[in-house]
């Protein structure tokens, strides 16, 4: 039995379970306090590519669309928010575009709403890599080296993992 896995008898977390848990929550708390201040500090135009992807969001707002024409994306001007006849060039599914377009503030026309779109991001993001963590202590209960592998099994990227499958 290992000294990091729960007794059988018992059904407890030991101390260094507890311990890897701990040091789980404090990635996720590190991880969102440092969006949250970027998110509500960062300008629109000076990340790579923000804008392309708040029009990806606004598009599917406007439209209604869950699944636009990737052709006919525009760009959003990133002062006024107004779209333009600058084709986008992302040509990313829009799974992760329809929640936020759904959920989230209406973006065109509201420069404003983007630090409350960017907040909606971190907490989406931070959810699925809380879910992610938790499956991987309730798989594993937090032995080393699966704490970091297990999350990546469970989304299918097999081949960047060295152990075998829980």
């Amino acid at each position: 039995m290992s000294t990091t896995a729960t007794s059988a008898a018992s059904g407890e977390w030991t101390a260094p379970a507890i311990g890897n848990l701990l040091v789980a929550a404090a990635i996720i708390g590190f991880f969102v306090l440092a969006c949250v201040g970027s998110a509500t500090r960062s300008d629109v135009t000076t990340g790579f590519d923000e804008a392309a992807h708040a029009s990806y969001v606004a598009q599917i707002q406007k439209t209604g669309d869950a699944w636009p024409d990737l052709t006919r994306l525009r760009l959003l001007d990133p002062h006024r928010f107004e779209f333009t006849a600058e084709p986008n060039y992302l040509n990313h599914p829009p799974l992760f575009y329809a929640l936020p377009a759904a959920l989230g503030p209406k973006l065109e026309g509201h420069p404003q709403a983007l630090p409350a779109h960017r907040l909606f991001d971190v907490a989406l993001v931070a959810a699925g890599l809380a879910a992610l963590l938790w499956r991987s202590a309730s798989w594993r209960r937090f032995r080393v080296p699966s704490f970091t592998l297990t999350p990546c099994r469970w989304c299918g990227f097999r081949f960047w993992c060295s152990s075998a499958p829980p």
